[in-house]
């Protein structure tokens, strides 16, 4: 990932005033002519290194730029036809120190993993009635299945319960006959 502009030329003064400085500690010819702020033009610059305000600033900006070319090598990578299907996987690559072409171009070799295929109208109507033989041959298989005709409520035999609806009926059909006249 390219560096920020700012802390690239930082670390570049840094450099140059090392290497000033080991010259100055082993007695080169260039310490006394080599100095950090000479320029191209043999004239002299003002000091210009960094406090530490402009540090911080310079890593914070860094650090945000660094966050902006992920989240760009993220969306980049997520948002490719390559990654539909593989996202997964895509993930993962995310994880390396890969460019985003790299995964994308990496993505693109990987297999789609296996959709479940979907049935078509006769497969489904084929799949259902299969599926009911098996039933109703299980159900034959078991003898005359128990729907409980004849079970009541009161564990009375059955004809008892007949008796008892029967009773029920008259009772009703006596409550609306006209009482017999007097006379």
């Amino acid at each position: 990932m390219p560096k920020s502009a700012r802390l690239e030329a930082f670390r570049a003064r840094a450099s140059e005033e090392d290497t000033v400085t080991e010259l100055a500690a082993t007695g080169g010819d260039d310490a006394a002519t080599h100095t950090p702020d000479a320029d191209a033009s043999g004239g002299t610059e003002e000091d210009d290194s960094m406090t530490d305000q402009e540090i911080q600033a310079a890593v914070a900006a860094a650090r945000e730029e660094g966050r902006k070319e992920a989240a760009d090598r993220f969306n980049k990578v997520l948002g490719h036809e390559n990654a539909k299907g593989r996202e997964a996987h895509a993930t993962r690559l995310l994880g390396r120190s890969m460019s985003a072409e790299e995964i994308i171009d990496e993505l693109a070799h990987q297999p789609l993993p296996h959709a479940p295929k979907a049935l078509s109208e006769d497969e489904q109507r084929k799949i259902a009635e299969e599926a009911g033989r098996k039933e109703m041959q299980a159900a034959m298989n078991g003898g005359n299945a128990d729907i409980g005709a004849g079970a009541n409520a009161t564990d009375k035999p059955t004809a008892a319960v007949a008796d008892d609806v029967w009773a029920q009926a008259d009772t009703i059909n006596n409550a609306f006959k006209p009482a017999p006249a007097k006379g």
